[in-house]
């Protein structure tokens, strides 16, 4: 089994690294990338609880661009400016939580995820809504072209994730928006994701191949009570199927690109 995105406590997720990385031992995953939100600061952690398991660890990470669009780099062989990047939103979001009524002490947690910082403004009555907390609170922590370029700097593959999940983009436009990205160097497209259906799945996997993308899947598997994900699987809840292993080859031969 495989499964290309997939989050820890280190941004948004609720298992520990080294945990995560036991539980998909445990569940027969044996090529699994961690891509936590914004930062790679949980690899050391996932590398060592790998090879202890006989997994074998992809060094990957999230990141968050504007319309709810999320680049995914795999194959991540340097670090040091996704950690800068990370750094600088941190402080920002830090400085967003002090100037409305919160003491990083209380909520230093909210710090590394960004839905939590949003959820707290929503339910606290300082925002009206998520669109309105990322407008007035938050800036857009990537454009579409700097996000691949700091994924390919890193020596990464920049993968579109979840496209059914970006804001405004519909079956309609997502064909103008993949040339859009492919024009910034977008490498591939998720293909095999939770939550959509068998005629979403071949929808995206025909608009791959035309585009002469790299095919990738992933669960997006935060914790055991988002039951609609669940690590190596995609599709909706009451038909879930395996990430096909064929798709592994190709993101393996293209893993030095960006060397």
């Amino acid at each position: 089994m495989i499964d290309f995105h997939t989050h820890s406590n280190v941004s948004d997720g609720s298992h520990s690294p080294s945990d995560l990385v036991k539980i998909a031992a445990e569940k027969g995953i044996k090529y699994m990338a961690l891509t936590d939100h914004n930062t790679v600061k949980g690899l050391r952690e996932a590398s060592t609880a790998a090879k202890k398991y006989g997994l074998h660890l992809i060094n990957g990470t999230e990141l968050s661009c504007e319309r709810n669009t999320h680049i995914i780099g795999l194959f991540l062989k340097r670090f040091g400016e996704i950690n800068a990047k990370a750094s600088i939103r941190r402080k920002y979001i830090e400085l967003s939580l002090k100037n409305y009524g919160f003491t990083k002490e209380k909520y230093g947690t909210l710090l590394n995820a960004r839905d939590t910082f949003i959820k707290t403004m929503i339910d606290n009555g300082k925002s009206s809504g998520k669109t309105h907390t990322i407008e007035r609170f938050l800036q857009p922590p990537f454009g579409y072209g700097e996000a691949i370029d700091i994924i390919h700097r890193a020596g990464g593959l920049a993968i579109l994730a979840h496209p059914s999940r970006t804001q405004g983009v519909n079956e309609h436009d997502l064909p103008e928006f993949l040339k859009e990205l492919k024009a910034y160097g977008l490498d591939g497209i998720e293909v095999y994701q939770s939550i959509q259906s068998d005629d979403y799945t071949a929808f995206v996997y025909e608009l791959a191949v035309k585009n002469n993308l790299l095919i990738s899947g992933g669960s997006d598997y935060h914790n055991p009570s988002r039951t609609a994900r669940e690590l190596g699987m995609y599709g909706n809840i009451d038909n879930r199927k395996p990430i096909p292993e064929e798709i592994f080859d190709n993101l393996w031969q293209n893993r030095n690109k960006y060397r």
